[in-house]
């Protein structure tokens, strides 16, 4: 009987590490799934916020009726082909009329039409949409306070940039010009750095700001 009592004891007892070694097999099992599904999604959204650029750099393209040879920055992404004026180091950027801190010979202040580049957290201007043109003065738009329309200075399609040094008054030629302006200035007022860097990225490969684009399926040699 002791015998008989000590076989089923011990045929319990592998039973019950048969079972937990079962369950710690499939508790492993379990967890490597899921380590896979997060990294499966950390890779999808890499692939999302990351835009994989296959070539850039500058090419002469001949424009125009007499075929003028032009220095244009150029990327292939995404499967289309993408020329710029100059190289894409900006959110966004076009032509807007600002106020000066300055005066003028009659003691005004002097409107003067600028061309802007959102470049990260800072709007710099220039005279020219030259690459070789000076930068003029940069506004702080990530520290701004507020940035909204404003009709204060009797300007149509105007904007005021309100900074902890001064307030910035601009105009468009457009609504939908001041109004595109006044919604991107505030997507990246109040950001932390990594996440203007991001929309960086994203802007250098939006096909909006291309010259012109070629989808790569549509090209038939090369």
């Amino acid at each position: 009987q002791a015998q008989i009592e000590a076989a089923q004891k011990k045929a319990a007892e592998e039973a019950a590490e048969v079972e937990r070694q079962r369950a710690a097999d499939e508790a492993e099992y379990s967890r490597q799934l899921a380590e896979e599904e997060r990294m499966e999604q950390e890779e999808q959204a890499a692939d999302e916020s990351e835009p994989v650029v296959e070539f850039e750099g500058y090419l002469g393209m001949f424009r125009g009726v007499l075929k003028n040879l032009k220095k244009r920055w150029c990327m292939l992404h995404a499967g289309t082909f993408m020329w710029f004026k100059g190289k894409q180091e900006f959110i966004h950027a076009g032509w807007l009329t600002k106020i000066g801190g300055g005066t003028a010979t009659m003691g005004r202040k002097s409107w003067k039409r600028r061309w802007m580049e959102l470049r990260g957290g800072e709007l710099v201007y220039m005279a020219s949409q030259s690459e070789e043109a000076e930068v003029l003065g940069k506004v702080d738009v990530a520290a701004a306070t507020h940035i909204s329309l404003d009709e204060g200075m009797k300007k149509d399609f105007c904007m005021k940039i309100v900074t902890p040094k001064r307030t910035y008054y601009m105009y468009a030629d457009t609504q939908d010009e001041i109004n595109e302006w006044v919604d991107i200035l505030n997507t990246v007022r109040g950001k932390a750095p990594e996440e203007i860097a991001k929309m960086v990225e994203l802007a250098r490969v939006n096909p909006r700001h291309a010259q012109g684009t070629i989808e790569v399926d549509d090209i038939l040699s090369v």
